[in-house]
């Protein structure tokens, strides 16, 4: 007879990972989305919308750093957990898109020199 082993869903930890994500997508709303104003080019004056609306979009760009930091670290967790994880699958999967994101990036580079993508 086979051994089954019965997984459960740990939920506190998919919820955690959800409010990560939230938390990404709100930072990236305030960074992007709102109307903003560059003073002294380092501070971000909001535009628009209330006072109360303002004072919470400040706080919301601290958020995407948080979340991506806890969905990293959850997403560690699983894969120590998992029995079948290898650092030598992780490391030629890091290797095989670092060049495929590389060579994506010349190709780019190349063609907008010649004018036929971008380039300005």
């Amino acid at each position: 007879m086979e051994n089954k082993v019965i997984k459960t869903r740990q939920s506190n930890f998919e919820l955690l990972r959800i409010f990560a994500m939230v938390m990404i997508v709100a930072s990236h709303l305030a960074v992007h989305g709102v109307q903003q104003v560059l003073l002294d080019s380092k501070y971000l004056a909001y535009t628009g919308g209330s006072f109360v609306n303002q004072l919470f979009t400040c706080f919301l760009p601290a958020g995407g750093g948080i979340g991506v930091a806890l969905f990293f670290m959850i997403t560690g967790f699983f894969m120590c957990r998992k029995e079948n994880s290898s650092v030598k699958k992780v490391v030629v999967q890091a290797v095989f898109y670092s060049i495929l994101t590389g060579v994506l990036f010349i190709c780019s580079l190349v063609l907008s020199k010649f004018g036929i993508w971008g380039g300005v």
